[in-house]
């Protein structure tokens, strides 16, 4: 019978009349230094930080119902007779998913039109405008537009991807405009892939078009306010050729309408950055006061006071830096904002 190595020795103590109990031995555990399980990039110190938050920002209040549907409206006039079918009502694709709705339009087809314009897929789309009064008078105009576009589809020519649109985006507009007043509310959101020439001009600041999960909503006029919450994945080019995904969480009060107390130089929340090597670099900011988020305290001073300033975590490792940024250009027009006329896809002008 072979021993084995362990086995051996015990059986020799065991012979030579020595003690053969054994002792609990503990061992102690040590945690690696966070810079060798997450490695910082080697160029960290030349990052801009902050003009690459401000970049981001300026491209995710880009991102909203008026692209998709900017595709969606201007590749479908490239029809042919026949290609594609439109519908109304339901129909049921070969997976037997039962798409569309009694309300609102649709196409659905696999065809080629005449000059090799090609659709494949489909689309659901509904929308809604109303519009009454004056602006010149005290009770003013009122706009108030509503649309959703749902679909799986694919719009091609000799030219390349003139729409490609995965998922669902819908959007709300609503404005009075009048002599002595001026209100806005505007929430939008996409939950899909959208690229195509037809959906993104070439200066657009994302023209190969991007992967979405993100809300937004702003208002102004009497009441200046943004959030946004989810992520956008940026298809080439990457922003500052190093970040490909922006993720957000913020909540913003501007300047108009706001509360006496209110913080007017930073958000409540956060926004991230994913570079090539799937490292997130997040900058958080932390509230005003203690109350402000309610039931939980923030007793961290001096992190959070009012000052325009959030600290920086890479991979939720906290750094020394501080980003301090400017988010006044969310209230000042900065943020495309629909036209009420381009809510209608009258069926006559298919």
């Amino acid at each position: 019978m072979r021993l084995s190595a362990l086995a051996v020795p015990a059986l020799l103590a065991a012979c030579k009349g020595e003690d053969t109990s054994t002792s609990e031995v503990t061992t102690e555990v040590t945690t690696p230094p966070v810079e060798t399980v997450f490695p910082l990039p080697e160029d960290l110190a030349s990052i801009d930080f902050v003009a690459a938050y401000r970049d981001a920002m300026e491209v995710l209040v880009t991102v909203s119902t008026q692209e998709p549907w900017l595709g969606h409206t201007q590749s479908v006039t490239a029809r042919g007779p026949g290609c594609p079918d439109f519908w109304t009502g339901t129909f049921t694709l070969p997976s037997n998913v039962i798409v569309g709705s009694d309300e609102g339009l649709s196409w659905y087809d696999d065809c080629a039109t005449a000059d090799g314009t090609q659709f494949d897929g489909w689309v659901w789309w509904e929308a809604d405008v109303v519009e009454a009064g004056d602006p010149t008078t005290v009770d003013g105009r009122t706009s108030d537009a509503t649309r959703t576009i749902e679909g799986d589809a694919f719009v091609s020519d000799d030219n390349g991807v003139r729409c490609e649109f995965d998922g669902t985006a819908t959007d709300s507009f609503y404005h009075v405009d009048a002599a002595t007043y001026s209100r806005f509310t505007y929430s939008t959101t996409v939950d899909g892939t959208v690229t195509g020439t037809d959906a993104f001009a070439p200066e657009s600041l994302t023209p190969d078009g991007y992967r979405s999960d993100l809300f937004m909503f702003l208002s102004g006029g009497d009441v200046d306010s943004f959030e946004a919450r989810g992520n956008v994945y940026l298809f080439t080019p990457q922003l500052h050729e190093r970040f490909d995904s922006i993720e957000v969480d913020l909540a913003f009060t501007g300047p108009n309408g706001a509360a006496p107390d209110a913080c007017l130089l930073e958000p409540l929340g956060w926004v991230g950055l994913r570079d090539e090597n799937a490292l997130w670099y997040d900058v958080v900011f932390l509230p005003r006061y203690e109350d402000d988020i309610v039931g939980e305290g923030f007793p961290n001073d001096p992190r959070s006071t009012c000052d325009g300033c959030g600290h920086l975590y890479i991979q939720g490792i906290a750094q020394e830096q501080e980003i301090c940024m400017d988010f006044s250009f969310l209230f000042d027009g900065t943020v495309p904002l629909p036209d009420p006329d381009d809510y209608v896809l009258p069926l006559h002008a298919l």
